[in-house]
């Protein structure tokens, strides 16, 4: 039920956290988090607008409502993310 979501949420964003840090992106945050954590992309927006291009959603693009978080991204890794998309977002953000 619930928990085993709860773990499998928990899992992916961890796996995604993870995976970024190894292609050496790391979180801007270093809390503890639960399914959504915060990192600076690089190529600011031409990277953001790029991805949407290839049909992958990079995040929430935080400097609109947090000036000091400009070229931040808020990622979300739920059920819905398969280990495929999360390698696919890393790949592509790294290349």
């Amino acid at each position: 039920g619930f928990r085993d979501l709860a773990r499998l949420n928990y899992d992916h964003a961890a796996y995604l956290r993870i995976e970024l840090q190894k292609a050496g992106i790391q979180a801007t945050f270093s809390a503890p988090c639960f399914n959504e954590f915060v990192v600076r992309l690089p190529g600011g927006t031409d990277q953001y607008r790029r991805l949407l291009d290839r049909k992958i959603i990079p995040g929430v693009p935080l400097g609109q409502h947090y000036a000091e978080l400009e070229g931040h991204y808020l990622l979300c890794a739920t059920e819905t993310c398969d280990k495929a998309d999360m390698d696919r977002l890393v790949k592509e953000v790294t290349s």
